[in-house]
């Protein structure tokens, strides 16, 4: 996300960048929220790739606090949402994290009307059986 950010804000400086995290694990959101990294208890999530902690003296959140506007956080259940409908309206199998863009937008399509907006949405590494339960 900071890498992408980065270069798009070096571009265009204007370029707003937006984070995204499941509710079950905001580590991320916690740690730009109070200014540092900080542990806490995380829960299973849809968005595994995105779940757990990060190095407390890893150099993430100061890239964060560099490129990125802010971070939004997703219920599983917008999770969820977010997967079913890449899959009905677009055809796409997406895991947990990808669909995280595509829920935060729907989340918040006031914020974003009117504006080019981009969402990435990249991974697809679903278990066959947490997918069909979710389309269902």
């Amino acid at each position: 996300m900071t890498g992408s950010a980065g270069w798009l804000k070096s571009q265009n400086p204007d370029v707003e960048a937006f984070g995204v995290s499941p509710e079950n694990s905001p580590v991320m959101y916690e740690s730009m929220r109070v200014g540092k990294m900080v542990e806490m208890e995380t829960f299973p999530t849809l968005a595994d790739t995105c779940a757990g902690g990060v190095d407390l003296d890893s150099i993430t959140l100061d890239l964060c606090r560099r490129y990125v506007d802010e971070i939004f956080l997703l219920t599983e259940t917008e999770i969820e949402r977010s997967i079913r409908l890449l899959f009905e309206q677009h055809r796409l199998v997406v895991e947990g994290s990808a669909a995280l863009s595509v829920g935060a937008l729907l989340k918040n399509k006031e914020r974003f009307h009117g504006k080019k907006v981009v969402a990435v949405v990249c991974g697809r590494n679903i278990d066959l059986e947490v997918f069909k339960r979710i389309i269902q």
